[in-house]
């Protein structure tokens, strides 16, 4: 394992990076092709890269993993409650001195 900080890590999760890198690789699948190289435009020797037709596998399992089969959820013996306040369908009457009258008082 080797930590990394924030900007490296974003980089490395970034969506749209992830979705460009196989088409990146994918050249050095052909048949003509040996390998791909990769550097910075400045420092070939310090930052080149060889990308060859091994490669290309492992980007390709990287960048598009199989898409996991969806969970299904299965509802059995569900119940139906309803639940209401109103005396008339439950038939209690309200506790005495809890009920509270709206008109004023004398």
């Amino acid at each position: 394992m080797i930590p990394v900080n924030s900007t490296v890590n974003a980089l490395y999760n970034n969506p749209v990076i992830n979705n460009f890198t196989f088409n990146i690789v994918a050249p050095a699948a052909r048949e003509n092709v040996e390998g791909i190289v990769t550097y910075l435009k400045t420092a070939r020797e310090l930052t080149g890269v060889k990308i060859d037709k091994e490669d290309v596998q492992a980007v390709r399992a990287y960048s598009q993993p199989p898409d996991e089969a969806p969970i299904q959820e299965i509802l059995e013996d569900t119940t139906t409650k309803l639940l209401s306040q109103s005396l008339e369908i439950t038939g209690r009457q309200p506790a005495r001195g809890r009920s509270r009258s709206l008109e004023p008082k004398g």
